[in-house]
């Protein structure tokens, strides 16, 4: 599947380096969504430093630290 790019039109070019375990959700979050990894860190800041808008949840990805509901409610409810 293609990777949906960000239009060049009105941005500018900026550079960071990132801790490897973040790049590697920062990859594995953007080839889950098949847009690029410059799409999913603007859409991080627009929501983080501008409050523009949401940030996409990928329900089909779980961390090792997310909680299983299922589990947890089976225990405790």
């Amino acid at each position: 599947m293609p990777i949906k790019r960000q239009v060049s039109e009105n941005l500018e070019s900026f550079h960071c380096r990132l801790p490897k375990p973040i790049k590697d959700r920062l990859m594995i979050e953007s080839r889950s969504r098949g847009i690029s990894a410059a799409m999913v860190v603007t859409e991080l800041v627009e929501f983080n430093l501008i409050g523009k808008k949401k940030p996409p949840v990928n329900f089909n990805e779980h961390d090792a630290d997310q909680v299983d509901l299922e589990g947890w409610l089976a225990r405790n409810g």
